[in-house]
């Protein structure tokens, strides 16, 4: 019965995001003109468990809009669904009864860009909101409130870049997280390399409920390399690798709240990107997380897949 009624909300859920993608990239089309550039697409990702006690799957989709009027403001909204499916074994599915957690997660941003004279380029800043919810029982992982400002630097040239951004995490019973995350990257090879480097600064208010941590540092390394699309259509590759300790981190690129609180210790990923034609774009990802749950004395990893897709006009 459990299983059915399951099945019915994942349905409903599924019919819910596909109609709200669709009145969304139709409002968006009626407003895209020359003056305006939009992006929509859909997004899903699968994932494999090894060596955790608690945990054995995950898959999720979703869609995206994007649109920037005459680069100077513009709006993100994100949704996602996912599912969490937990071992026969495990202590959740003994005490809550429960083989997996099903969560819709909802991001909006909004964002307006300066060109002050005495920069020498644009100085965007945006207002990022994050919202969770799921069916997880224990109530430690729902009901999630991120809000993140976050300000950024580009120089005209596109060569040199800089950010810094802040998170406010909200979860049950008055744990708060704060995140800053200074951000330089620069283009060089003719730009057809950029390099960007991205420091996590995580602090929780009740180091109890974050595996006994009070805070965490990570840094993560990117290395993009553009193509002229002459091969297989590929216009760029994406290498990345994070080193460190974090806890229910926010990363702002992927529009992500990680709301579990075991600490990640390190991961790496690869993505491709592809010119289907001069306005659609295919995007393949892989990549590989470690985790530690101090509870269980459990060291874990998470293998994941993802593609999207995408079109602009």
């Amino acid at each position: 019965m459990s299983a059915s009624i399951r099945k019915n909300s994942m349905i409903k859920n599924s019919l819910s995001a596909f109609v709200l993608g669709a009145v969304s990239v139709t409002s968006a089309q009626s407003f895209a003109g020359e003056d305006w550039d939009v992006t929509a697409g859909i997004q899903g990702a699968v994932g494999d468990y090894s060596n955790s006690r608690q945990r054995d799957k995950k898959s999720n989709y979703g869609f995206f809009v994007s649109a920037d009027y005459l680069e100077s403001y513009g709006f993100t909204f994100v949704y996602d669904n996912s599912s969490y499916d937990y071992r026969k074994s495990s202590d959740y599915k003994t005490n809550y009864g429960r083989s997996s957690i099903d969560q819709d997660a909802y991001f909006l941003s909004g964002r307006k860009t300066f060109r002050p004279d005495a920069l020498n380029g644009l100085l965007t800043v945006s207002f990022d909101i994050h919202h969770i919810d799921n069916d997880d029982k224990s109530k430690i992982s729902d009901n999630v409130k991120v809000y993140a400002p976050h300000i950024s630097y580009l120089t005209y040239d596109k060569n040199y870049y800089v950010d810094l951004g802040y998170a406010n995490s909200d979860y049950y019973k008055g744990l708060t997280i704060d995140q800053w995350t200074p951000t330089a990257g620069f283009a060089f090879n003719d730009q057809k390399d950029w390099l960007q480097m991205r420091g996590y600064l995580i602090s929780s208010s009740k180091k109890a409920r974050t595996q006994n941590q009070k805070s965490a540092k990570a840094l993560e390394v990117s290395l993009t390399h553009f193509f002229d699309g002459q091969f297989l259509n590929l216009s760029k590759i994406k290498g990345t690798a994070i080193t460190g300790e974090r806890f229910y981190a926010v990363d702002r690129d992927a529009a992500t709240v990680y709301n579990l609180g075991d600490v990640q210790r390190g991961g790496f990923s690869l993505l491709a990107e592809f010119d289907v034609t001069e306005s659609i774009k295919l995007t393949l990802s892989g990549g590989n997380e470690r985790y530690r749950d101090k509870t269980y004395k459990d060291d874990y990893s998470v293998t994941y897949f993802y593609t999207g897709l995408s079109t602009s006009w």
